[in-house]
């Protein structure tokens, strides 16, 4: 009887944690670098990430086959439609926080510190465990594409000398980049100048 019964509770933890891990994932798509749009099922960080974005994805297709895609093997992918993820120059995600004449991609990811403060630094770090001898901190970082730019390339964007390394690339639109350069709009304020950046582009367009 008693071997029954851990046989019954062995199958139903097996069940639920099957259950489980399938709940996980969630509607979306996948883009191949030939522009393919392929529809199915996505999972691609836990439930304990902290919002960490990764270099791959997990892909359930239409036919229940589940498969593994890295940055390297597709352009894109998107969740519900809603929450959209671009190949970061074939090395990982980013997610799209700004879309346009140019692309705002963000990326997280932890990051190792030893010592005792918990403060982050000019990086774009945030708040960590400070006990013991080394913490995890999470790090944003920025990186742009600019259509119609010589290099069809992500660009890092960093705090460190942010105003005389980046302003030039918002040239287009020297409203923008005159606001970067005299450091009215700064590092802290990146997706505020790369929204005025493309609703000044699309403004050129119309006319």
């Amino acid at each position: 009887m008693k071997i029954k019964l851990i046989t019954i509770l062995v199958i139903l933890l097996g069940l639920t944690t099957m259950s489980f891990a399938q709940k996980r994932y969630t509607d979306g798509y996948i883009v191949t670098f030939n522009n393919d749009t392929i529809r199915g099922k996505i999972k691609d960080k836990g439930a304990l990430s902290n919002g960490v974005t990764y270099s791959r994805i997990r892909f359930l297709d239409s036919n229940g086959k589940k498969k593994k895609f890295s940055a390297r093997k597709i352009k894109a992918y998107s969740k519900q439609n809603v929450i959209n993820y671009r190949s970061i120059n074939h090395k990982w995600f980013g997610e799209v926080v700004v879309d346009g004449d140019a692309v705002l991609l963000e990326r997280t990811k932890m990051h190792r510190v030893n010592g005792a403060s918990g403060m982050g630094g000019a990086g774009g770090m945030g708040m960590g465990n400070t006990g013991g001898v080394g913490y995890n901190v999470k790090q944003t970082m920025y990186y742009l594409q600019i259509k119609g730019s010589a290099a069809d390339e992500y660009v890092r964007l960093k705090r460190l000398l942010f105003a005389t390394n980046y302003a030039i690339l918002f040239k287009k639109c020297p409203e923008v980049q005159k606001l970067v350069e005299s450091q009215s709009l700064v590092y802290n304020d990146m997706i505020v100048i790369v929204r005025k950046y493309n609703e000044c582009v699309g403004k050129q367009q119309k006319k």
